[in-house]
């Protein structure tokens, strides 16, 4: 879905259509072949068109070029063979303008694939894998951990170059016996969050890359880390981030919304600053990110008041980077940011999703959403958040309060999802925007009230 073919197809079918164009000046210049060339303009058209992949600028020339090839069939049938040829000649000037386009547009990728991992399909050579520690925070993770590890241990990739580190708030089920079987390194997380496990599992990696996967979360597909890592091959490129949820028809509803609006939390769908792509707007992120389309991945510049989420759920980041700046907690987009107001604003989104199993019932996305709100009040208080909430936007922040109090629009922005992607979970939206209003304001008027705290995880399960 999210694939974009490859730069080695697109030279392929280049070389093909500059192979047809030498033929038919040799054919007309040396041979005199009048009939040959026919034959070859069809070959260059044929090749030309094929090479077109979202370049709007040599596409449309190429269309139009096409045309006049159109013409010259028509022209010989009706004994206009000036027109033909006359057809035939703009043909091909537009054809080789169109090339040159294409070319250029091409240009760029040209410059940054090296011979040698020019036809392959990872530009990573297998002994130039980098290696990768895998930090999973956990606290009675069972129910979905041993889906997790297996996953990771399925896939495609050097395993002297892997580690896996459980960060373990104190599990009291089968969450230690799953970690074990899978051959997992295992540190105790005594202050228990997830971000405080994140950051207790980077102080035990000793890999070069971090991947930041929950227990709820599944990779798709056996190359996933594979395709993750491939934009490290550039050097200025700090981290790489799913581009999507993976949607799953079976998973419950409420999984399947989350990966339909590529959200967890509904008030970023009007902030703009969600980080996955949305089947609604059909978009990555709201915000207005400058980003370079490689092929297999987009990369981003990030700026300040336009970073949207990125952090979590599959993420990777350079451990010598994040590991300057993160103390007792690991508070995901806040690390992004900092890297990036100190000028480390390079970002890769892959064209891959990771499957998040979010909630299974409205309880418990209920709780998570109490979780999310108190949890970041609370240690914005303790001055230990960074990302500028506050300075995001606030007209998008009053248009989730209407929307969400008055229920119909929301309702309405569901039933528009259901006609771009029918699935009966769009219609969890209004509901899930209605509660997270009510949620969210409950927790401020509280903390207003009586102070702030940190969510107990007494109990908690995933």
């Amino acid at each position: 879905m999210f694939k974009i073919a490859s730069f080695k197809k697109q030279l392929v079918f280049l070389t093909l259509a500059l192979l047809c164009l030498a033929a038919v000046v040799v054919a007309k210049k040396v041979f005199g072949l009048l009939p040959t060339i026919g034959v070859f303009k069809i070959l260059f058209a044929f090749f030309i068109i094929a090479s077109l992949i979202f370049k709007p600028i040599s596409k449309y020339l190429f269309i139009f070029a096409f045309l006049f090839l159109l013409v010259c069939p028509i022209a010989i049938f009706l004994n206009m063979q000036l027109y033909a040829e006359r057809s035939a000649e703009i043909f091909v000037l537009l054809s080789v303008i169109g090339l040159i386009a294409r070319l250029i547009e091409l240009g760029r990728d040209l410059q940054k694939l090296s011979f040698s991992n020019l036809f392959a399909y990872n530009p990573l050579a297998k002994s130039k894998y980098p290696t990768i520690s895998i930090i999973i925070p956990t606290l009675n993770a069972a129910k979905t951990l041993n889906e997790c590890l297996k996953r990771v241990r399925e896939q495609d990739y050097p395993k002297n170059k892997l580690e896996i580190i459980i960060a373990d708030g104190g599990s009291t089920d089968k969450t230690i016996a799953i970690a074990k079987k899978y051959g997992a390194k295992i540190v105790a997380n005594k202050l228990r969050t997830g971000e405080a496990g994140k950051a207790i599992g980077l102080k035990n990696a000793k890999n070069e890359i971090i991947a930041l996967i929950d227990s709820d979360n599944y990779l798709p597909s056996n190359d996933w880390l594979k395709r993750m890592v491939e934009p490290f091959s550039d050097p200025r490129i700090i981290g790489s981030e799913p581009i999507a949820y993976t949607y799953r028809e079976n998973d419950g509803y409420i999984t399947r919304y989350c990966a339909l609006i590529g959200m967890n939390d509904p008030i970023c769908l009007y902030l703009g600053n969600y980080d996955r792509i949305n089947y609604l707007t059909n978009r990555w992120t709201g915000m207005d990110v400058k980003s370079e389309d490689r092929g297999n991945y987009l990369k981003v510049t990030l700026e300040r008041y336009k970073v949207p989420t990125i952090g979590a759920n599959g993420t990777m980041i350079r451990k010598k980077l994040i590991i300057k700046q993160v103390g007792d907690y690991l508070f995901d987009i806040d690390e992004i940011y900092e890297l990036m107001s100190k000028g480390h604003d390079q970002f890769a989104k892959v064209k891959i999703g990771i499957i998040h199993i979010f909630s299974g019932s409205i309880g418990t996305f209920v709780k998570k959403q109490r979780r999310r709100i108190e949890d970041y009040m609370y240690y914005q208080k303790k001055a230990r958040r960074k990302y500028p909430w506050n300075k995001l936007n606030k007209l998008g922040l009053i248009k989730f309060a209407v929307f969400s109090t008055l229920l119909l629009p929301s309702l309405y922005h569901g039933f528009i999802g259901y006609i771009k992607k029918p699935d009966k979970a769009w219609f969890f939206h209004p509901i899930a925007c209605w509660l997270t209003f009510w949620v969210y304001l409950l927790s401020y008027s509280k903390v207003i009230l009586r102070g702030t705290r940190a969510m107990d995880r007494k109990g908690w399960r995933q």
